[in-house]
């Protein structure tokens, strides 16, 4: 079980794989959700 109050951190440099556009989740050339949300796991 996580404790209350823990703290990480977490950098990516965004790549035109983990863009929206490429994983189909939007059309732009930004940062995808799904990436954002599998860095945050």
């Amino acid at each position: 079980m996580l404790e209350k109050g823990i703290k990480g951190t977490g950098e990516v440099t965004v790549t035109e794989e983990l863009t929206a556009k490429t994983m189909g989740s939007g059309e732009l050339l930004v940062y995808a959700t799904p990436a954002m949300i599998a860095l945050m796991e």
